[in-house]
């Protein structure tokens, strides 16, 4: 037999929140009600706006300190279905909206309130927040399929198999989950755990096949094959003692991010990449190769450290930020690779055999990081104090430049710009 519940709250209820404002600061405040029917704000400083439609956005600035606001809607407070503030700086507990007892979306980003997840409207969906929140896994709301809790200082703990199986989207600053990746909910989405202290391992292979959004960083000792992830994947990054393989050829296609930090074993070769791959950060004991000249210009960063056996021309890459380590064979002239962006992040280290051959305009440029460090010399006398001398000439500009290794000497020749140099803040580790 259904159930039917029966609201005996008056229509003309008002629900106070605790608030703190003050005189000129400006908010705004969006409620939305099931009977498209219209609700009503009581600022608290003499201001009272009726009438206003359901789903819009009503903004106020206070004329004076406020610590209490009230709202009502037309047909009553169980009417109200959405509560969203990005701006109300509310107070107190979270349960004061207990009384919205059809609640199924609360995104409010105030900082000062707190609450667990006992407190929460049972009919919540949808829950983003950056109040302190505290509680276990199995006490979250039963049909929430959104929950984001966006700033640290939350205590929330429990078993991956205990969340709620409706959840599509979670994140969470500063957690103690534990489990394995199988055990998360079928239909996921999205994945944020940052700074999660409790134990969670597991296949990487047993992400949900709905995953797009995966961010892990904590605690963990993942494995398996890079070559398993689920084909909708868009974004992953792994930070702990995970231990993961594979071929860097069998990545997702739709990959625009891939950071995989870590104790990782992963091969192939940088030649067939996903088309639309922003950023490629590869950690651990690798043994990738290929030809630098392949990587899309499309790519911002490029960071690969391991065992790695790379090639090609520096130049034939205009990548914001490219850090290559290993037994790598680049060649090529430095001083004409494109800068991206006012920017040029290049470390590169193995039996490289880079020049700096020619007179570089690096008018624009406001930072600029290098690190060669090859086995063979590379970087004559001549080629340092060029170096030197076209970057101090630009404005203000803060450089890092490592040539340890066994690089040339410089002369004096570039006494003054390395002077230069070092009163804008720049830091020159030079052979």
């Amino acid at each position: 037999m259904a159930t039917v519940t029966i609201n005996t709250l008056p229509k003309d209820q008002w629900l106070s929140f605790t608030i703190n404002h003050s005189a000129l600061q400006q908010v705004g405040v969006t409620i939305k009600t099931t009977t498209n029917t219209p609700y009503s704000i009581d600022w608290g400083d003499g201001t009272i706006d009726n009438d206003i439609p359901s789903n819009s956005t009503a903004i106020h600035t206070f004329s004076k300190t406020v610590t209490i606001l009230k709202i009502k809607a037309t047909n009553g407070l169980y009417d109200i279905i959405n509560f969203n503030s990005t701006s109300l700086n509310l107070t107190g507990q979270i349960k004061q909206f207990n009384a919205l007892v059809n609640l199924k979306v609360l995104r409010i980003y105030t900082e000062n309130m707190e609450g667990n997840f006992l407190n929460l409207n049972p009919s919540l969906e949808e829950f983003v927040t950056k109040s302190i929140i505290y509680g276990a896994s199995h006490e979250m709301p039963v049909n929430l399929k959104v929950f984001k809790l966006l700033k640290n200082g939350s205590r929330v703990w429990g078993n991956l198999s205990d969340l709620p199986s409706t959840l599509i989207e979670l994140e969470v600053y500063q957690s103690s989950f534990v489990g394995i990746i199988a055990d998360l909910p079928s239909n996921l989405t999205l994945l944020n755990l940052h700074d999660n202290i409790g134990n969670v391992g597991g296949n990487i292979g047993a992400l949900p096949i709905t995953m797009i959004y995966f961010r892990y960083l904590g605690i963990n000792v993942i494995t398996g094959s890079i070559e398993t992830l689920p084909n909708l994947l868009e974004f992953i990054y792994i930070a702990g003692q995970n231990t993961i393989n594979g071929l860097l050829d069998g990545i997702p296609s739709n990959l625009t991010s891939f950071t995989i930090q870590g104790n990782n074993t992963i091969s192939g070769t940088i030649n067939n990449l996903p088309t639309n791959l922003k950023t490629l950060n590869i950690g651990g004991n690798n043994t990738i190769s290929g030809n630098i000249s392949n990587l899309d210009y499309t790519i911002e960063s490029v960071i690969i450290l391991g065992l790695n056996t790379i090639t090609g021309l520096i130049e034939s890459t205009s990548i914001k930020h490219l850090t290559i380590w290993g037994n790598n064979t680049i060649s090529g002239n430095l001083s004409s690779v494109p800068v991206v962006n006012n920017s040029q992040n290049i470390s590169i280290r193995g039996n490289n055999t880079i020049k700096n051959s020619t007179v570089k305009n690096y008018t624009g440029i406001t930072t600029f990081n290098i690190t060669i460090d090859p086995v063979h010399s590379s970087f004559i006398s001549s080629q340092i104090d060029q170096m030197l001398i076209d970057l101090a000439v630009v404005p203000n500009i803060k450089a890092f430049i490592n040539l340890q290794g066994i690089n040339a000497v410089r002369t004096s020749a570039s006494d003054n710009a390395v002077a230069t140099l070092l009163t804008n803040g720049g830091t020159l580790i030079l052979p």
